[in-house]
């Protein structure tokens, strides 16, 4: 797989898709730029992405890593993805907000998009506005595949090694990996560049956001193991995910 610096992961990429459909039409004429006018706000700072619901691919799901007091969250469309997405002035704000199923530490929000396009999510913290790196709606383009290929070796006491299959490096920007304990409760949240990550050694690790130094695995509880694979858009094109019991 290629490999790509982390800052690679926050610049989106302009799609060349033909895409004859008819734009949408805007009753709400709120550009993002005009709800930053006179605040102070920052790009490429939250950590969100998106893919198709498992259950009903109609639906997209929208995964955010949102600080603690951030408040005022919002989403903001364009009306074709075939445009220069860091073009602000593109950006609406989106009539029907994205609905929040999952309120935990990764928050999810799922919408039903008609059409492939590009969305900001924003949310106010601490007098500033921060603002997500675009991402494209594939919802028609290019569908989020859901596989269970982790192979798990347990071969160290409180610890386990992860690998999983890469289905299109050509797609692949890099890996997002979320480990949570058997009460749901996230204890792990990392990013890398290769299809492997071992519990908790950070040597690949590329960005981590865990808040604390995670808690060794216990015998016998169960664990549950997922991993994004996230294009350049910050669409998500696959989820690969593995129940396990500690051994």
């Amino acid at each position: 797989m290629k490999k790509i610096i982390l800052l690679a992961v926050f610049i989106a990429i302009t799609s060349c898709v033909k895409n004859e459909s008819v734009p949408i039409v805007f009753q709400n004429n709120t550009f993002l730029p005009e709800d930053l006018e006179n605040n102070l706000y920052q790009t490429d700072a939250i950590f969100t992405f998106a893919g198709n619901d498992l259950a009903n691919s109609d639906h997209t799901n929208i995964y955010a890593v949102i600080e603690e007091g951030a408040s005022d969250i919002k989403f903001y469309e364009t009306d074709t993805p075939n445009i220069n997405e860091q073009d602000l002035y593109r950006y609406l704000l989106m009539e029907i907000q994205p609905t929040l199923i999952s309120d935990a530490k990764i928050k999810t929000f799922r919408h039903t998009f008609l059409r492939d396009e590009w969305i900001i999510m924003t949310y106010k913290i601490e007098d500033k506005i921060k603002l997500s790196s675009p991402i494209r709606i594939n919802n028609l383009f290019r569908q989020t595949d859901y596989i269970e290929d982790i192979v798990i070796d347990q071969g160290m006491s409180g610890s386990a090694n992860f690998e999983w299959s890469v289905q299109s490096a050509e797609n692949n920007a890099f890996f997002f990996e979320i480990m949570k304990d058997q009460n749901d409760a996230v204890l792990s949240l990392t990013f890398t560049n290769d299809s492997h990550f071992q519990y908790f050694d950070l040597t690949n690790v590329t960005l981590n956001l865990s808040q604390n130094v995670p808690p060794n695995l216990v015998q016998d509880e169960n664990y549950e193991f997922t991993v994004l694979d996230i294009g350049l858009d910050n669409w998500i094109n696959t989820v690969h995910s593995r129940a396990f019991i500690a051994e």
